[in-house]
Formats: C-alpha cells, structure tokens, sequence
C-alpha cells in the first residue's frame, strides 16, 4: 500500500466509510509509516473540532438576569411606544 492511496481514503477511513478490507490494510500501514500516522491524526483532530458546538447555549441563569435587566430598562412612553433607555 502507498501512502497516496492511504492519504486519498483516510477521510473515508474516518469516517467509516471504507471496506473492512481496505479499513484493515489502512490501519497496517498507519502503523508503520509516520507521515500516514500524523495525517490519520489530523483528520481525526479536524472531525472532532467540527463536531463541537459552534455556539454554547447560555445558562438559564443568564437568561434570566438579562431579561430582568432589560425589563427594567424598559418602559411604557407616552405614545404607548415601548422606549428603552438607551432612547431616552
């Protein structure tokens, strides 16, 4: 096995898409050759990055203290416009 072939289907392999044949034959050369060895490990460090949120979701407790916030902040003008104070 080349490691052109190895470096073409090592997304597959990531994804476990490959037969079990060509899966096994990857994981043999993998195993003794470096530069194959590091790009198995950079493709597996790139999934696991994309499979993180991209956005954490705030705590209630968050949520919660900033909707008090702008309630507060926020009232009733005389033309029954609700006005927040950055307009006053």
């Amino acid at each position: 096995m080349k490691c052109e072939w190895v470096q073409q289907n090592v997304v597959l392999y990531v994804y476990d898409e490959l037969p079990d044949d060509a899966r096994h034959e990857l994981e043999q050369h993998v195993s003794r050759c470096v530069s194959c060895m590091a790009e198995l490990s950079a493709i597996k460090g790139f999934r696991a990055d994309m499979a993180q949120p991209a956005v954490q979701e705030p705590s209630p407790n968050f949520l919660t203290a900033s909707r008090m916030k702008a309630a507060g902040s926020a009232r009733v003008g005389g033309t029954g416009r609700l006005v927040v104070a950055a307009d006053l």
